[in-house]
């Protein structure tokens, strides 16, 4: 989530990849049914996506979970399913197309996360969890 730039320590904050100081939250979607089942943050921008998910993702999931992930988390092929880098052959080509397919349903959950504008510096934990859950809530009556 894009903040203004922090008055201490500016640098923790700042997201390379996106280019903005920034707050980061972890969010995993069903992709079964469109829910919002794990949260996780706030995390500073300059922490990378698959730091946060080798601190909370990963040690919560069972052995036999696996999830969707996009290619900011490739590194951890026995829980996250990434699309395949570099794809050359005509089977990594079409698994990188569904992957593409199906990573929208997240993408398109985030937007609806977003819409509601309250997340900023100041903004705590609780407050982003509400909002998870509100967006939930549109689920029933708006579907992806």
């Amino acid at each position: 989530m894009h903040i203004l730039r922090p008055p201490m320590r500016p640098w923790e904050y700042y997201s390379y990849k996106d280019r903005f100081h920034a707050l980061k939250y972890e969010v995993a979607v069903s992709i079964k049914f469109p829910k919002i089942l794990w949260v996780a943050g706030p995390y500073k921008g300059a922490v990378s996506d698959i730091e946060i998910a080798r601190q909370e993702l990963l040690p919560s999931m069972k052995s036999c979970e696996v999830m969707l992930a996009d290619k900011g988390y490739i590194g951890e092929p026995e829980h996250l399913l990434c699309p395949v880098k570099g794809a050359t052959t005509d089977d990594d080509v079409r698994f990188n197309a569904r992957h593409f397919r199906v990573r929208q349903l997240i993408e398109r959950t985030n937007k609806r996360i977003k819409h509601f504008k309250c997340m900023g510096y100041e903004m705590n934990r609780k407050c982003f969890h509400i909002v998870c859950k509100l967006t939930n809530l549109t689920f029933e009556r708006e579907p992806l």
